[in-house]
């Protein structure tokens, strides 16, 4: 377990990080960070600090892991603690048909099928005719709900539950959905690259035409948020972008400091604005959060990698996509978690609690859980077929697989306990709403 992973925690996660100390900013149309990043954090600073985390990184290296003993059920109890409703979404083919080699070239299609727990809510075909695809990617769970999206060769129709909900003219592809309050949001671009769209009902709320999403939807003291970048003149290289908040529809700029280069990722947290941004002359990554600013310790990070804000039960933590390796930070930039010849695979970002899964092989192999300070690492044989299986709730996780070794049966695996699904396919998205 330890060639997969070095997980630097003994305790749990939400005892060992500390709480980020946030600015009580009311939320304003303008945000002014009062000083620069170099003023606030001297290059001599930076390297001390990261000097003490290496130590202090020593001190506490270890991992907690859980067993391995599952018990197999045919029939999934709701009401029994610590038992939560589950959904899951699948792709179902004929009994018989080898849906991993494929031999008719996709011609075989199977049915889109939606489970609540082990009942049946819903089956349809797809492809064929049918204007539902057979690809996981066009599928996703909100709430109860299954909602599907698929272009024509002039307009964008969003389904739920199988049938058409709205559509607009323009070919879109999604790229976050989030039903709140009765209203079914979404976030989308445009599929010839001419920019970006956020609708609720299918009707625009805010629409530009070039410009990039530095997160999907969330919510920060019970609005719908999500925040975005774009280039004060477009299609010329060089100049810093601006950064903008927007909260129930309304778009506020987010001036951050001349030194700020590019703002990967962001996050509002109780009106405090939380960024992680390379910065001109120095290559670290930096953590802002209000006037407070931090260093994420490790070595060079390249030009742009994928980084995300998480919001672990009130504990933010940071997590980068690095050169042949994965780290999470605490919200003092201290690196707790960093994988070897692995990388995250799945992250249950809209979750109160820091749940994600490694795999050196895509899902496919040695792939291991996190739950809160805790991991568990799946049967030899177990594989998911898509990032979207793995959901959480305050009683753990829940996670769709296929037993590679048996028949590649697929299976859900919650509380210690294996629920046995008899169909012909592989699951693509699950939720423990």
């Amino acid at each position: 377990m330890m060639g997969i992973c070095s997980y630097f925690a003994k305790i749990a996660i939400k005892d060992f990080i500390k709480k980020l100390k946030k600015e009580k900013t009311s939320l304003k149309n303008i945000f002014y960070p009062t000083q620069s990043l170099v003023q606030k954090i001297p290059i001599a600073f930076l390297r001390k600090k990261t000097i003490m985390n290496r130590k202090w990184l020593l001190l506490v290296s270890g991992l907690i892991a859980t067993g391995c003993d599952y018990t197999v059920i045919h029939e999934y109890d709701p009401h029994l603690p610590p038992h939560g409703e589950l959904y899951a979404a699948a792709l179902e083919f004929p009994e018989g048909y080898d849906w991993r080699r494929d031999p008719s070239g996709g011609k075989v299609t199977p049915d889109l099928v939606f489970y609540h727990d082990t009942t049946v809510i819903f089956r349809k075909p797809t492809g064929n005719g049918s204007p539902l695809l057979p690809d996981g990617d066009m599928h996703r769970i909100s709430g109860t709900h299954l909602f599907s999206d698929c272009s024509t060769g002039t307009q964008t129709i969003i389904f739920r539950d199988g049938e058409e909900l709205f559509r607009w003219d323009g070919r879109e592809m999604l790229w976050d959905l989030e039903e709140t309050d009765g209203k079914v949001y979404t976030l989308s671009t445009s599929r010839d690259g001419s920019g970006w769209s956020c609708r609720c009902n299918g009707e625009i709320v805010l629409k530009q035409d070039y410009g990039r999403f530095l997160n999907g939807f969330y919510k920060d003291s019970g609005h719908l948020c999500f925040d975005y970048a774009m280039a004060i003149v477009k299609d010329v290289n060089g100049i810093p972008d601006r950064n903008y908040h927007v909260s129930d529809g309304i778009d506020s700029l987010i001036v951050v400091p001349a030194d700020v280069k590019k703002v990967l990722t962001s996050r509002m947290t109780d009106g405090t604005f939380n960024y992680i941004a390379l910065i001109s002359g120095y290559d670290r990554l930096i953590w802002q959060a209000g006037r407070d600013a931090y260093v994420l310790e490790d070595e060079k990070t390249g030009e742009s990698p994928d980084c995300r804000l998480l919001d672990a039960g009130g504990e933010m933590v940071a997590m980068a996509k690095l050169d042949g390796r994965d780290c999470l930070w605490d919200a003092d930039g201290k690196k707790f978690f960093t994988t070897i010849g692995s990388r995250i695979y799945s992250v249950c970002e809209k979750s109160a609690h820091l749940c994600f899964a490694i795999s050196s092989g895509s899902g496919l192999s040695d792939v291991e859980i996190f739950y809160d300070g805790t991991s568990e690492k799946l049967p030899d044989g177990y594989a998911m077929f898509s990032p979207a299986c793995l959901s959480c709730d305050d009683y753990g996780f829940a996670v769709g697989v296929n037993d590679m070794k048996n028949s590649c049966r697929p299976l859900i695996l919650r509380d210690k306990k294996i629920l046995d699904y008899d169909f012909n396919g592989y699951f693509i998205c699950l939720a423990l709403p």
